[in-house]
């Protein structure tokens, strides 16, 4: 009869939470004890769908580890820590640059944070087959429970949460978990991590941040919540919250991988959280944390391509991160990530109070590619300072204002919709706020919108000329002194239209790194501007009482069309050229001006981040 007595692990005592008052993000609570029905999976999924949507991050309870269970994992996390000497560490050092897996230690000072300071964590990372690799004696007579720990996180946790994804993309239930096999090739892996504190020098240095903002690779994230506050997360307003301990609770977070198989509708990248670890709260200053992960990965020959036989993709759209013909296995994805984590400098992001690592590009099919990698890192682009407001007391137009935040109940929708008619009506125009996008990233377009113009040569860009008159499109440049506008006087308008499928023609080489943020630009202007308004808030089809699919059905995004992004910078004109053509830069255009129905023109107002 087997034994069911344990070997003895010194019993680690957490420090106990902070009493320091914290923003803390309010995150969903998942109930897995609801998952044992269908009608529960499909009510919870439901939920499921809506929190990674919002905030990227969940709890989970109920999840069949007992508080005395997730003490004893803890207990066994901290020994390859505080029982195995340096130099067997040393003996079972992880390769990651080598080998681009984690699996060992990676021990203190390996990632570079800020200013010349090296992190203070260390790990330990033992793949769900414990005999992949041999481990430090103190942890051998351990490894029957880290191996039963890993099946049960995987068949008990990851799986359930799997197919509650499925479902919320209308997918068949086993649709994720059949890439996720136990046995199968990959690198699911445990993770032991413990935080050591640092000194008010290294903290200072690195503005307090200990692991810098990032997404994780793989799939799926279960982390064991533990008191220490250090985790932080980036919501969508662009705020950097904390995420509150749960007593016995998950905390789930959805990463690169997943992402790419649902056509980012589970999105782990920039227009979502991410997430960062940061110097605990004064009062657990000095205390180290431990602690205890489950990184899910899809078997390693699994290709990262959207799932397109899914219904809600076939609706909603879906954003491709790479040509489905270059895009990576989950073992070349997790291979490169893991390589070139946390080996570079800093750079400053285009968020905020957020620093982040620059990396060349992940090794995929063997060359390197300068699609954004998901670890939010962006190319460099110099920023543009835009004019400061003018100070003359103008007649603006009085245009009203739609706050699409009011769109998300039926009642929201239909006092909008009436806005929204009498405004198109009376106006033609009228302002929206509160789009999706926040200040930083409205700064971040408008810096790459000045690349076209001031880093692009004459020459080039007489190669990439837009051919208006031969195909009625005005994709690529429209140079300036083209238009005539009046006395001889042609303009001092020079404009960069790029498709919103940004494949279908060349661009110039500065403006190449850029593509993969211009794409995502031009499906959120797509599907969480446009289509809010013509379907998902439907307040063009309400107001015309149209079936509320009327309009949204003829603008598709991947329909044959010419809906463009288009960048568009106006140069000053000499002074004989403002009198001959009577101070108009574009003739009876919308633009600067709109003509009121008393006949007088007006100009439009500056209104910051809106729309």
């Amino acid at each position: 009869m087997p034994s069911l007595e344990l070997p003895a692990a010194p019993h680690y005592v957490h420090p106990p939470p902070t009493r320091v008052d914290l923003e803390y993000a309010n995150l969903p609570i998942i109930d897995l004890s609801q998952a044992s029905t269908l009608e529960g999976r499909i009510a919870l999924s439901v939920r499921v769908r809506d929190a990674m949507a919002e905030h990227g991050f969940f709890y989970v309870i109920n999840h069949g580890h007992s508080r005395a269970q997730s003490e004893r994992i803890f207990d066994i996390a901290n020994v390859p820590f505080e029982q195995v000497t340096a130099e067997e560490k040393e003996t079972y050092a992880g390769t990651m640059k080598k080998t681009g897996s984690y699996q060992g230690y990676k021990l203190r000072q390996y990632w570079h944070i800020d200013g010349g300071v090296h992190d203070q964590l260390e790990h330990y990372n033992i793949n769900r087959d414990i005999t992949k690799r041999g481990h430090p004696q103190p942890l051998r007579p351990f490894l029957p429970e880290i191996s039963q720990f890993a099946r049960h996180n995987h068949t008990n946790v990851l799986h359930p949460i799997l197919r509650l994804l499925a479902l919320g993309l209308e997918l068949p239930e086993e649709t994720l978990v059949n890439i996720h096999g136990f046995d199968a090739v990959g690198e699911t892996y445990v993770r032991f991590m413990k935080y050591y504190p640092r000194s008010e020098d290294e903290e200072a240095k690195t503005k307090n941040v200990w692991l810098k903002g990032h997404t994780d690779f793989g799939t799926i994230t279960i982390l064991y919540s533990q008191p220490v506050s250090g985790l932080q997360i980036l919501t969508r307003g662009g705020i950097w919250k904390w995420v509150k301990h749960v007593e016995n609770a998950l905390v789930i977070n959805a990463g690169d991988a997943l992402e790419f198989l649902s056509g980012g509708f589970y999105r782990a990248t920039i227009h979502s959280p991410m997430k960062r670890v940061i110097q605990p709260p004064e009062d657990q200053r000095r205390a180290t944390r431990l602690g205890v992960f489950y990184f899910c990965m899809s078997d390693d020959n699994v290709k990262l391509t959207p799932l397109v036989e899914s219904p809600v993709l076939q609706q909603v759209g879906i954003t491709r991160r790479f040509e489905d013909d270059t895009a990576p296995t989950m073992e070349i994805w997790r291979k490169g990530r893991t390589a070139q984590y946390g080996r570079s400098e800093l750079k400053a992001s285009s968020e905020k109070g957020v620093e982040e690592e620059t990396i060349a590009g992940a090794m995929v099919q063997g060359l390197t590619t300068h699609i954004q990698m998901p670890n939010l890192d962006l190319p460099e682009v110099p920023h543009y300072v835009s004019a400061p407001v003018t100070k003359v007391d103008l007649e603006y137009a009085d245009l009203p204002i739609i706050d699409l935040s009011k769109a998300s109940t039926p009642e929201g929708r239909l006092a909008l919709s009436v806005q929204v008619r009498d405004a198109m009506m009376e106006h033609g125009f009228f302002y929206v706020i509160n789009h999706g996008y926040t200040l930083a990233q409205t700064e971040r377009i408008f810096d790459i919108a000045n690349i076209p113009f001031d880093h692009v040569t004459s020459e080039e860009k007489i190669g990439y000329v837009a051919t208006m008159k031969e195909t009625g499109s005005y994709q690529g440049y429209k140079l300036r002194q083209y238009w005539h506008i009046d006395g001889g006087v042609h303009d001092q308008i020079e404009k960069y239209g790029i498709h919103r499928d940004v494949t279908k023609r060349g661009h110039p080489q500065p403006l190449r790194p850029f593509l993969p943020e211009i794409s995502r630009f031009a499906r959120h202007n797509h599907f969480n501007i446009l289509h809010q308004l013509l379907r998902h808030h439907r307040l063009f089809a309400i107001g015309l009482e149209l079936p509320e699919e009327t309009l949204v059905d003829i603008h598709g995004f991947d329909s044959p069309g010419d809906t463009s992004v288009r960048f568009m910078k106006y140069y000053p004109r000499s002074q004989e050229d403002e009198k001959k053509a009577k101070n108009v830069w574009l003739k009876g255009h919308t633009g600067l001006q709109i003509l009121a129905r008393n006949g007088v023109w007006k100009w439009v107002k500056h209104i910051e981040d809106a729309l």
